[in-house]
């Protein structure tokens, strides 16, 4: 953020420059976007469901394509 700093006369005196730093928020959106890639690859990669729950049972993410696991997959397409 840029604004000037005027004197009394209304003239321009000095300039008060602000700036904020986003590198760590930045680095932590990026590890936040790894990290769930990672759990991402390895609940798609396993035969059991998985899904992502709050500590009160209520379900966030389901990890797991329902449809591959179920066979309905196969099924839609007549390969089972």
């Amino acid at each position: 953020m840029y604004q000037p700093i005027r004197s009394s006369h209304g003239t321009v005196s000095g300039a008060f420059i602000q700036r904020n730093d986003v590198s760590d928020a930045v680095r932590a959106t990026q590890a936040l976007r790894e990290s769930e890639d990672r759990l991402r690859l390895l609940a798609n990669s396993i035969p059991q469901m998985a899904c992502v729950a709050c500590p009160n049972g209520r379900q966030l993410d389901d990890l797991l394509d329902v449809a591959r696991v179920s066979g309905m997959a196969q099924r839609r397409q007549g390969l089972a």
